[in-house]
């Protein structure tokens, strides 16, 4: 299942950006309930993405997901968590792992589950950067 598909079901504005420069810049910009984030990007890991909004102090939960058919050395759970990352979506992706990761990244800045549901205007999540294969 398509991570982009899956995230329709929500209710969410989902911003898609490429690549950890791109991130950065929307993130000035933007205010976001959580950023779902790829291994591999464009210019760069998730490493760098998620090194970033720590040192700028952002209270962004971070999600790293994992891409379809991904080696097994590369769901490395325990070191993305080690680095500041809220939780780990592995492919193949479910629905109900993700509401459980949006509601948690939502609790974490402080919104109940159902206040973020009832409002009008909701935070965005920033969804990205869009996965892209390791480069060979």
């Amino acid at each position: 299942n398509d991570l982009k598909e899956l995230l329709q079901t929500f209710s969410f504005n989902t911003m898609w950006v490429k690549g950890v420069e791109a991130a950065k810049s929307m993130l000035r910009k933007e205010r976001v309930v959580a950023c779902l984030c790829g291994f591999w990007l464009q210019d760069g890991t998730y490493r760098e993405l998620v090194r970033h909004i720590r040192r700028e102090k952002m209270e962004l939960p971070v999600i790293l997901v994992s891409e379809p058919d991904c080696p097994r050395e590369y769901r490395d759970y325990l070191a993305a968590i080690n680095i500041g990352t809220l939780d780990f979506l592995c492919h193949p992706y479910r629905k109900s792992d993700l509401e459980g990761m949006l509601g948690l990244a939502m609790g974490q800045q402080g919104l109940a589950a159902g206040e973020a549901t009832r409002s009008v205007r909701r935070p965005s999540p920033l969804v990205g950067p869009d996965l892209h294969p390791r480069a060979a």
